[in-house]
């Protein structure tokens, strides 16, 4: 999965979280309402302010955390999909796939983002061996090698 298909889908899962507590809030309240016309309610009135069921609690405190969720959804980065989805593949074509799906720009962005977590992790691409050291041919340009 790519990031802007990977981000699309975090986008909509919090969206469809959010629009189902504001449903359930309002398809209680107007049961409650209901009940409350016919004489059948279960809820005490109080002055003018009607007392609303535990489950109008639950859904009132778990709406603050699916807001959140849905704003962080939306702000999600090329570090984010590197983190918390393409660190949990296994296997090259899995990352093949992946990376047959990334624009080049993205393809840029998570380069970055990999160096990134590579200094976050104590290490820094300093520290890599150079491609030579690795088996790898160092290509070059004209006469000049290139380096880091």
């Amino acid at each position: 999965m790519g990031f802007q298909s990977w981000k699309a889908t975090r986008v909509e899962d919090a969206r469809g979280a959010l629009e189902k507590l504001q449903f359930e809030r309002s398809g209680s309240a107007l049961a409650n309402t209901k009940r409350a016309e016919s004489g059948k309610s279960n809820e005490t009135l109080t002055g003018s302010r009607l007392q609303l069921a535990p489950k109008n609690l639950r859904v009132d405190s778990k709406r603050p955390q699916a807001q959140l969720n849905f704003e962080l959804a939306q702000e999600l980065t090329i570090n984010d999909y590197f983190v918390l989805y393409l660190s949990q593949l296994k296997g090259r074509e899995a990352f093949l796939e992946a990376a047959k799906k990334l624009t080049p720009d993205e393809a840029a962005d998570l380069m970055m983002a990999f160096l990134k977590h590579l200094r976050v992790g104590g290490a820094s691409y300093e520290d890599l061996p150079p491609p030579s050291a690795a088996g790898l041919a160092v290509p070059a340009i004209g006469n000049k090698a290139i380096t880091n």
